[in-house]
């Protein structure tokens, strides 16, 4: 592989085997020079103005090597391009031979390139713009020299526009700059228009003209409504826009030099306008148009009136109860002049107050109010303000729920009317259960104590402040140390039980082991509280209505207990001779008929024993003797008695 060019001698030898003798043999061959493909080479060179370098291009194959000359100046070829710079060249036309050395693929080759130096050069600008359909937007394209610099006239219905030239107003492509230039709203026509352009150091001036027409359209007049109220001065102002209910676009209101636009819906758009000042306003609204309506302008007029309602200030005020704060109220005109001589309302807590500002414009009024929040609606003319008015209590106390003769106790934090707290040693009152207290306040944070000592219940304790009158009640609530009792209703000697729960300093239940004493109809029972804290007493009295009462560390608890009976009978009336039936009924703990019990009967002295029947009746025959008499009957059912009369009549 890669033999150069040149003759060459190959030889063959065979070593020889078992059959064969060795042999060789020898031949000639030769390399000649591959041909070479002729090279396409382009060289440029933009003209100059003196004093400038010029630049020469060379460009070959892009897998060109080598190295390609410029009178004295060498420069290897790189990706296919050789760039030469030549400076110092005088106004003239210079011509210089370019020569490519060639390379293994490509022949060598040379061509003459000229430099122009001159002192301006000249470019032909070019104009131009396309037809349209009226209500479309003309564009008028400019093409300038890629480094030009000045300004560009563009002069269409002898109307001018100059343009400068810089990175917003064109842009570069392929070393050309392009300038838009937009026409909205030409009517049909033929239209010619000019382009200027100013020259500058490099380029001199030069003009170009083009031809466009504006053809009618086949859209239709939109027509548009336009309406404006009157405002005054600090509101926005209102433009509503109507057009079909199938124009679609936007609408742009003019006025000031300032353009304010909204989307069409459903053929109506609203425009907002803010902070005109007081005055005459013409405001004009364009409509951009759709696929079926053509544009469309309008004017209308706006009248800003002057503001003269008032302003009003009335800070918020946080004061404590009758302290030298006042709710004060500032009026002004809507550029901040104080207003004199103005009347003031201000309703506080339901009553309405009047006043008059002075020259400052300021109306005052002393705060009397209980502590609280309060709501302050002032009144100047028809403008409304509220404030809120915000009285701190003086006297600071909460509600308390306490055990029965616990440790908790009532406190209450006392100040003056600028909130400084009462002094140790003065003496405030509480107000409890229809009885005052007198304490002192103990400590530099005017904090003063009332122990609570009542029995259960629920008080209203009131504090009063001697400083400034003020007096705050909070809820006391007392819990009795003997819970969870409640009233009776049991019959004779069911299993139903008295019970109580007691519950310790900390509200909980004391668990077993206390001692709780019970009075019942005068006898006195002492019993065991369980690891539940209750205490219960077994209630064996007689039929009829009894109040128990319970009582554990000076703490007493009352109800009532109704005994039902169990057992009932009724008189008889007997005639003399007859046979007849004395009945007794007995109900079971629950109140129900009790079967096959015994019942005992004592009449005349003789006693008799009968049984319940299902029902709970139990029956004595009765064949007593004297044709009028009157005989006692006494029944009676575990240690429980009922007398009746039975009488014999003839």
């Amino acid at each position: 592989d890669n033999l150069t060019v040149g003759n060459y001698t190959v030889v063959a030898v065979y070593s020889g085997d078992d059959r064969y003798n060795p042999s060789n043999a020898t031949a000639l061959f030769a390399v000649t020079e591959a041909p070479k493909e002729n090279a396409t080479m382009n060289v440029s060179a933009d003209p100059i103005i003196e004093g400038e370098n010029a630049t020469i291009v060379v460009a070959l194959p892009e897998d060109a090597s080598g190295n390609v000359t410029v009178g004295n100046d060498t420069v290897g070829v790189v990706n296919g391009t050789a760039i030469f710079t030549i400076p110092g060249l005088t106004l003239g036309n210079y011509t210089f031979p370019v020569v490519y050395s060639g390379d293994d693929k490509y022949n060598p080759c040379e061509e003459n390139v000229t430099v122009l130096v001159t002192d301006k050069i000249d470019f032909n600008i070019s104009v131009s713009a396309q037809n349209i359909t009226e209500g479309e937007v003309a564009n008028v394209i400019v093409l300038l020299p890629g480094s030009a610099t000045g300004n560009v006239t563009v002069i269409l219905n002898n109307e001018s526009k100059v343009i400068n030239i810089n990175d917003s107003t064109v842009r570069g492509l392929n070393g050309v700059l392009s300038m838009l230039v937009t026409y909205n709203d030409l009517i049909v026509g033929n239209y010619t228009v000019v382009a200027v352009y100013s020259g500058d150091d490099r380029y001199n001036p030069s003009n170009a003209t083009a031809s466009f027409a504006v053809a009618e359209s086949s859209k239709e007049n939109a027509t548009m409504n336009v309406t404006a109220d009157s405002i005054v001065e600090g509101e926005n102002a209102t433009v509503t826009v109507t057009l079909p209910e199938n124009a679609t676009g936007n609408v742009t209101a003019s006025v000031g030099g300032v353009n304010y636009t909204a989307p069409l819906e459903n053929g109506t758009a609203t425009i907002i306008i803010p902070d005109l000042a007081a005055g005459n306003y013409t405001v004009t609204v364009t409509y951009s148009g759709d696929d079926n309506y053509k544009p469309a302008t309008k004017d209308v007029e706006i009248t800003v009136d002057e503001d003269s309602s008032v302003v009003i200030c009335a800070p918020d005020v946080v004061k404590y109860f009758k302290g030298p704060e006042r709710f004060v109220v500032n009026v002004t005109d809507y550029e901040g002049n104080p207003l004199a001589n103005k009347s003031v309302n201000i309703t506080i807590n339901g009553v309405t107050y009047s006043r008059t500002t002075d020259e400052n414009g300021t109306a005052s009024m002393a705060l009397g109010l209980p502590s609280g929040e309060y709501n302050a609606t002032v009144v100047v003319d028809n403008t409304t303000f509220i404030s809120k008015i915000t009285i701190l209590t003086t006297v600071n106390g909460t509600d308390i729920v306490k055990v029965f003769r616990n440790g908790t106790q009532y406190y209450a934090t006392f100040r003056d009317s600028e909130g400084n707290y009462l002094k140790d040693g003065t003496t405030v009152r509480f107000n409890i259960n229809g009885v005052m207290y007198d304490r002192q306040v103990s400590g530099s944070e005017g904090l003063a104590r009332l122990n609570i000592n009542l029995e259960a219940g629920s008080y209203i304790l009131t504090a009063i402040n001697p400083e400034n009158g003020e007096m705050s009640s909070n809820n006391i609530t007392v819990i009795s140390r003997l819970i969870e009792n409640r009233d009776i209703t049991k019959y004779y000697k069911n299993a139903t039980q008295y019970t109580v729960k007691v519950i310790g300093d900390d509200g909980k239940a004391v668990g077993a082991g206390e001692t709780v004493t019970f009075n019942i109809n005068g006898v006195f029972y002492t019993r065991q509280t369980d690891e539940s804290g209750i205490a219960k007493l077994n209630i064996n009295l007689g039929p009829g209505n009894y109040t128990i009462t319970a009582i554990y560390n000076d703490c007493m608890v009352s109800n009532n207990i109704e005994v039902l009976p169990v057992l009932f009978a009724w008189d008889l009336v007997k005639k003399y001779g007859t046979s007849d039936q004395f009945r007794a009924l007995l109900l079971d703990g629950q109140g129900n008929p009790f079967y096959n019990q015994r019942l005992t009967f004592n009449i005349n002295g003789v006693f008799y024993n009968r049984y319940t029947n299902s029902d709970g009746y139990a029956f004595l025959n009765i064949k007593l003797g004297a044709a009028v008499d009157q005989y006692v009957i006494t029944t009676t059912y575990d240690g429980y008695s009922v007398s009746n009369v039975i009488t014999i009549v003839p």
